[in-house]
This record gives C-alpha cells, structure tokens and sequence, in this order.
C-alpha cells in the first residue's frame, strides 16, 4: 500500500530555521476551503442515531462547539465532529455515516479525529465532504441500491451501495514531506502529502471519480482503491483475501483500547455538563496521563489550542509535549490553510514578527536526509534546550528525543529551573559534541 509519506513535493531553500513556536493565544478554526453555509441557506441533512455527546456540532469557525441533541437534527454547512463510534443518518435513513478512530493504533494512516461538513441534496442520499479522519457509510434501505457523493480536496466522486447493509470505508490522513521549507507565497501544488483509503467492508459497491468507474467488493474480493495528491486513484482496485487487521473490530480487552475508551467516556459526560470548552481543560489538567493525552488531542480537534497552551506553559505534566507536538502537525497537515492560518495568527495575534513566525512554522515540520546530515542541525537544537521561552525548548526536546534516542535517558523538563536545563543542555553536548553527527539517528519523525 502506498502512502502519504511517499509523495514528493516542491522544496524551496535550503536554509534550516529554527526558532518559537505558539501555543497559546486565540483558539483557531476549521479548515478554510470548506465555506459554511449561509445560515437563511442551511437545511436538514440528518439525524443524529448515537447518545448524545457522541456528536458536536458548529455553524462557523467563530461559533462555539456545540452538542447535538439526543435524536438531534445535523445541518447542510455545519462542520461535525464525533467520537469513535458517533454515527448520523441521512435525512431519508438510506444511509448511516459512523465516524471511526484508531484506538489500538493499527491504521496505516494515523487517525488522530474525524469530521465532515454534510451538504443539501436531490439527487444522492447523502453527500458529504471528508474533512478529516476515517468515516464508514452502510446502505440502510430495507431493499435497493443508496446513493452518496463523496468529495475531498476538491475531488467529487459518487458511491453505490450495491444493497442493503453494504458498508464502505474512507479514511483521510495528510502530513506535510519531511524536509518541506514553510513559504509565505506559495504555488499552488504546495500542499501536505494527502492520501485517501477506501475499503470495502461488506458487500458490493460502485465508485465513479470522475472519468474513472471501479467495482469494489468485500474480501475476499477486490475491496481497496487508493487516491493521494501527486498520483492519483489507483488504475486498478486491489484485491484483499481478507480485511487488513486494522479495519476489523477493535479488541474491547485491549488496555490500549480499555484506556482510550475511558478517557473519551469522561470527555462525553464532562461535555456534557460543561461544554467541550471546560471539558477540554479537565482533561488536560488530570492526574492520569492517559486522560491527558486525550485531552491534547481533543484540544487539536476542537481548533481549541489556547487550553493547550496554557497547559504546557503551566510545565506541570511534561508529558504532554509529545502528544502536543504530534497534535500540532496534525492540525497543520490538513490542508495549507491551516498552515498559513497559524501564520497569520502569529503575526496578528502574537505580535511576532515574520522572521520569527517563518521560524514556528518551520519547526513544526520534519527533517529530510539532507537535514539529519548536518551536525549544525543538532548543534541548534540542543542550543533551544536552554531557550527563555519554554515552547521552544519543548518543541527542541521533542525532535532531539526522536532524531536521537539515547537522549531519552537524559532527565529533562521544559519547565525547569535554568540550572537544571543547563545541565541537560551539558549532557547532551556530550553526547553530540558540536560538529559532530550522532551515533545513531532515527531518520523517520513517526506520527504516532
């Protein structure tokens, strides 16, 4: 199976930056090529069919998050975002969208949140735009064919569910090529490396992409097509003797999965009662790690990066730099939007300048070959360790743990007295002197 990380993209200069980077001020919003619809021109489009808090709901990037009631009604504009397991019908019940996630971690594409923005229509039974994450849609008629309209990253295509209870999945996942230089103008091919799954889950289906027409059929049968940005659809639907591990069902008795489906449990009735605002800020500040580390991610998927900010300038729980950082490319892998978004906000919101809000952005990218060649690299990274700012030296941390792992040994916490970052900053000189490479390096920055 090809993926994302394989896409080649346009790379500009060949000057490493690295610098600050913002995690705090205004909250950001969603997407910027996906429009809201006006509010005279939103309609119904579905029913929310899970409990309530699986399901969250918000009518412009300047609106709240709101939960959408038990039974609810979801709008034509409107961005939704789910739990794992959330699901809503099509206004006419032909069809049921269930958003998924990746709790035991077994997805080729790490799925960190799902949401889709639904569309009016009279022609299909649902049509819908994938923003993010990984959706399942299940023909729900009592006999005959359901008809959707599926569109990302300005592609449209059309799928039939051969009959009832056919089940297709579309997965969506984009990162930014490692080695990628940030640009302020830049052209149009300049994009995170996207690549998109479907995955015949059960039953007979049709997809039309445009001029290109497939057959798609449950294992054993030909049931995976692949999309990305630079290549294309596959020429030809891959045949499976049986579903990939990743798109079965989740091992309830796995710890990994009992611990994610506690902690989103405690989202939902904190939701609930507070709002996903102040849910968000329990969960980021609870004594389980666990616990945290959903609460980071919820952060990211609200748009809501203020609360991570303030969490991680507070420096009480370490451990939270690595599922920030990793939320943070999340965030800015979605689409270039996102990207200059962060930018502007820098700039507008912070009170940055442009040299150093070319830096932020750079920072949160991953080395390439050429990168991890120059000792310089190294030298500037371990130099942030003992920054002023806190976010730089976290961020720092952050790539030197991964690019180096015998750093792992080394106590360090962003937040420490400057004596105690300089003894760090000491450790690490030792064990990569200026001028020199590492013993060993990881070369892949995983998002896992």
């Amino acid at each position: 199976m090809r993926v994302s990380g394989n896409c080649q993209w346009l790379r500009t200069g060949a000057v490493l930056a690295l610098g600050a980077l913002l995690l705090g001020g205004a909250g950001f919003g969603p997407a910027a090529g996906h429009a809201f619809a006006d509010k005279q021109q939103r309609v119904e489009a579905g029913k929310l069919a899970t409990d309530k808090g699986t399901l969250f709901a918000r009518d412009s990037p300047s609106s709240a998050w709101q939960v959408v009631a038990e039974h609810g009604a979801v709008h034509s504009g409107d961005m939704l975002l789910a739990l794992p397991g959330g699901a809503v019908d099509s206004k006419n019940g032909a069809v049921r969208l269930t958003f998924q996630g990746d709790l035991d971690e077994k997805s080729p594409l790490p799925i960190v949140d799902s949401a889709v923005i639904l569309h009016p229509t009279t022609e299909s039974d649902l049509d819908f735009t994938l923003d993010r994450g990984r959706v399942d849609v299940t023909n729900r008629r009592e006999e005959g064919a359901a008809r959707l309209r599926v569109s990302f990253h300005h592609e449209h295509w059309d799928l039939t569910l051969a009959e009832p209870g056919t089940r297709v999945a579309f997965e969506i996942f984009g990162r930014w090529a490692p080695g990628t230089r940030f640009v302020k103008e830049p052209k149009e091919e300049y994009r995170p490396c996207t690549t998109l799954i479907v995955l015949a889950l059960h039953g007979k289906a049709s997809l039309k992409t445009g001029k290109q027409s497939y057959e798609l059929s449950a294992p054993p049968g030909n049931a995976l097509i692949q999309w990305d940005c630079v290549s294309g659809t596959d020429e030809e639907v891959q045949k499976l003797d049986k579903l990939p591990s990743w798109a079965g069902v989740e091992d309830e008795s796995s710890p990994l999965v009992k611990q994610k489906r506690a902690a989103l449990e405690k989202f939902r009735e904190l939701a609930l009662s507070k709002g996903p605002h102040d849910a968000i800020a329990d969960l980021l500040a609870d004594d389980d790690a666990n616990v945290r580390k959903i609460g980071v991610k919820a952060s990211g998927a609200f748009d809501d990066l203020s609360l991570l900010g303030e969490a991680l300038t507070a420096g009480k729980y370490p451990d939270l730099w690595e599922s920030a950082v990793l939320t943070l490319r999340h965030w800015i892998g979605r689409n270039s939007e996102q990207l200059m978004k962060l930018y502007q906000t820098l700039l507008d919101k912070r009170g940055y300048s442009p040299k150093h809000a070319d830096i932020v952005l750079q920072l949160l990218h991953s080395f390439d070959d050429t990168d991890l060649s120059r000792p310089e690299l190294y030298e500037a990274l371990i130099a942030y360790l003992k920054h002023d700012k806190v976010a730089v030296r976290g961020l720092a941390w952050w790539h030197l743990t991964r690019l180096v792992p015998a750093g792992k040994k080394i106590a360090y916490n962003p937040s420490a007295k400057p004596e105690e970052l300089n003894a760090a900053y000491e450790e690490w000189k030792k064990l990569v002197p200026s001028g020199k490479l590492p013993a060993r390096v990881v070369a892949a920055e995983s998002d896992r």
